[in-house]
């Protein structure tokens, strides 16, 4: 009887081990610790206990292949390989036609500043598509791509026009 309890506590302190092992091989691989920015603190504890806003600064990273999107400008059946021949929708909105609905594969799709993006995104395959460890797909902006207003715009944009309803003013220029 005394062997039986033996190799019992024997199997279970060999399964605890196991699982113990495991759990710390999955914490250590790169692909399980990745630092998301939701992982990341965005404030500081000040020594009165209280929160403070210390967000990291916006970094634009492009990938090995950039497709540019300018939904007031673009056209789908450009290659959106440029800032100057944007496409209009993103390859996974419904609306897409052209060269913007053919596209897959593993892209950086930089979306234009300044210009507000009306279409829904539904990823192809049901979720499927994806990117490669070190080059994902990204959805992203360059603080460069925006667009330049005039100084006469510049004079007429009304700022307290932001917070009235069927206001559609809209700008990142300063």
């Amino acid at each position: 009887m005394s062997q039986k309890r033996v190799t019992k506590a024997t199997r279970i302190t060999s399964f605890v081990i196991m699982v113990a092992s495991f759990a710390i091989a999955i914490i250590s691989c790169p692909a399980y610790s990745a630092d998301y920015s939701w992982q990341q603190p965005h404030s500081k504890v000040l020594p009165t206990g209280d929160l403070e806003w210390a967000p990291k600064e916006f970094e634009f990273i492009k990938g090995k292949s950039v497709r540019y999107i300018d939904y007031e400008k673009g056209k789908d059946s450009s290659d959106g390989n440029s800032k100057s021949s944007p496409w209009k929708h993103h390859p996974w909105d419904g609306n897409a036609t052209g060269k913007a609905k053919q596209c897959s594969g593993i892209h950086t799709y930089v979306f234009k500043r300044g210009v507000v993006y009306y279409g829904k995104l539904f990823t192809k395959d049901r979720g499927r598509q994806s990117g490669e460890p070190g080059n994902p797909i990204r959805l992203t902006s360059d603080p460069i791509y925006r667009p330049r207003l005039e100084h006469s715009e510049r004079r007429r944009f009304n700022h307290r026009c932001l917070f009235r309803k069927g206001c559609h003013a809209r700008t990142d220029d300063p």
